[in-house]
């Protein structure tokens, strides 16, 4: 396992890198006909997925305003319905309820 990631650090540093094909999956729905299809990486391809993340997650933190909720480290759909219902509250919010 050493060598694998050793391999994929030099991949990465001298830009040559490329990710593996995703596997497809099908999940028989279950209501109605046919099957929902998962995409999913390669452990491998995980592991940079989850590299780049912790690199990039700070500094996108910065660039968001903080009235940005989703794709950030430790918010949700809860935090930003308690911020909008401030505002409502507050009667600076004036959009459909």
């Amino acid at each position: 396992m050493e060598e694998t990631f050793t391999e994929l650090s030099t991949e990465l540093r001298e830009v040559a890198y490329r990710p593996a094909p995703l596997l497809r999956h099908g999940i028989p729905k279950t209501r109605g006909e046919g099957a929902r299809t998962l995409s999913i990486p390669s452990i491998r391809d995980r592991v940079v997925e989850r590299a780049v993340l912790d690199a990039i997650s700070r500094t996108v933190d910065l660039v968001f305003s903080a009235n940005v909720y989703a794709y950030r480290n430790g918010l949700g759909n809860d935090d930003a319905i308690h911020r909008l219902t401030q505002l409502r509250d507050a009667g600076l919010y004036t959009g459909l309820w």
